[in-house]
């Protein structure tokens, strides 16, 4: 949505109530403790946190993704800016907040929102499992490498990734990691606790990056059931079928051992392996599991 669009769409009584009414669940009490907390408004006079924050969620609505841009698109409203106790806001001012504030205090105020939006989730999702399910990825956001020269990814470009864990039953993130792009998904995972450590008895599906078997071998002593696609260079031996192939599409359902002596090293237990053939697609998909109860079909 153009929020500079809906500014001229509705009356001016209603105008900046939208985005007003965008800020309204960030509690302005709660914030200013994060700020007070980190001295974000420490000898500042006029541009404060709660002032740029209100600036941000302008640009991020209304598209904008520059500097001048945000200036430009703020300044046409400059004489209406006092329905949020604003004024106009100069690039420099900006790009200054932006450096020398604290990110904690925007992280924090992430938090305690995502904690609210849980009452405001839709419903759960009817699944054939009774026990919470996660998913776990990362996306690469390419960016400019002279302006952000911390976001190191090759040797001309820039790049950051953004680590997610996302609750599927609840439809909406648990936990986000920003880190360079060069920071393997693997690597995230395991320096981050909250990427994976998880209420005891949920599952946790990850893509082929995830495959480390040190980590996987943490999930199983946690208690967490992981759904993973075998690797195309796994070194496996097929100890035999594990229960009678169940649902649409499942070929195989096998017991499986690693081979490797550091594969056994890091992961001595057995796995189980689920062969599932794509007719969509005509893609045959092998997934590996340490769960041994749940019906291949529901895999």
């Amino acid at each position: 949505m153009d929020i500079s669009t809906s500014f001229r769409s509705f009356s001016y009584g209603i105008r900046y109530n939208r985005l007003g009414g965008i800020a309204a669940p960030a509690s302005r009490d709660q914030f200013q403790a994060f700020v007070g907390q980190h001295g974000g408004d420490r000898y500042v006079k006029h541009f404060t946190c709660w002032n740029q924050l209100t600036v941000l969620m302008y640009a991020q609505l209304s598209g904008k993704t520059s500097l001048r841009e945000i200036k430009v698109g703020w300044a046409c409203w400059d004489s209406r800016l006092y329905h949020l106790g604003l004024t106009a806001v100069k690039r420099n001012t900006l790009a200054h907040a932006n450096r020398v504030r604290s990110h904690e205090i925007f992280e924090s105020l992430f938090c305690v929102l995502m904690r609210r939006c849980k009452a405001f989730a839709p419903e759960e999702l009817e699944l054939d499992i009774d026990c919470p399910l996660y998913a776990l990825d990362a996306t690469v956001i390419n960016v400019c490498l002279s302006l952000f020269p911390w976001a190191k990814f090759r040797k001309q470009k820039g790049a950051f990734k953004i680590h997610t864990l996302f609750s599927v039953t609840d439809q909406i993130p648990t936990f986000l990691v920003i880190t360079h792009g060069k920071v393997s998904d693997i690597r995230a995972a395991k320096a981050n606790a909250g990427l994976h450590v998880l209420p005891k008895g949920s599952i946790l599906t990850v893509d082929r990056g995830y495959v480390d078997y040190t980590f996987l071998h943490d999930l199983l002593q946690a208690q967490t059931t992981f759904v993973v696609r075998l690797k195309k260079n796994a070194q496996i031996v097929r100890l035999g079928a594990h229960a009678p192939p169940t649902g649409e599409g499942v070929l195989r359902d096998e017991r499986i051992a690693f081979v490797l002596p550091d594969a056994i090293a890091a992961y001595p237990e057995d796995l189980r392996l689920v062969t599932f053939h794509d007719d969509e697609h005509d893609i045959i998909y092998e997934f590996l599991t340490n769960n041994f109860s749940v019906c291949s079909g529901g895999l």
